[in-house]
């Protein structure tokens, strides 16, 4: 039997934004990795840093920002699918925020 390519992880599931804002409060103050891919096309990049907080942007407050200790990054939920593997409230698994243009953003809290 061939093992599969990554086997720890756990297929994504499709979730809502507002859940995916509840998996995010829980991973406030933790160091996270944050990936930036375009699986079309070769192009992609990463950061980490410390989840400071999650601000809502006028002029609806309905778009987010990160603030990581290293940058941030900013979503809207009109533009993104939200998907999870594992579970990012107990502190395993990642999310990603699909955008509808193409690129994915994956949010992880690493393993120790």
């Amino acid at each position: 039997m061939i093992p599969g390519a990554y086997p720890e992880v756990d297929a994504l599931r499709k979730i809502s934004f507002a859940d995916a804002l509840g998996s995010l409060q829980a991973m406030l103050g933790k160091h996270v990795t944050v990936e930036f891919n375009d699986h079309r096309r070769f192009l992609g990049c990463g950061f980490s840093g410390d989840l400071e907080r999650v601000e809502t942007l006028p002029p609806d407050h309905v778009a987010i920002r990160l603030v990581l200790s290293g940058g941030s990054l900013f979503l809207d939920p009109a533009e993104v699918t939200v998907h999870v593997s594992g579970d990012c409230v107990l502190g395993f698994g990642f999310l990603e925020f699909w955008v509808d243009s193409g690129p994915s953003i994956k949010i992880e809290v690493p393993s120790e």
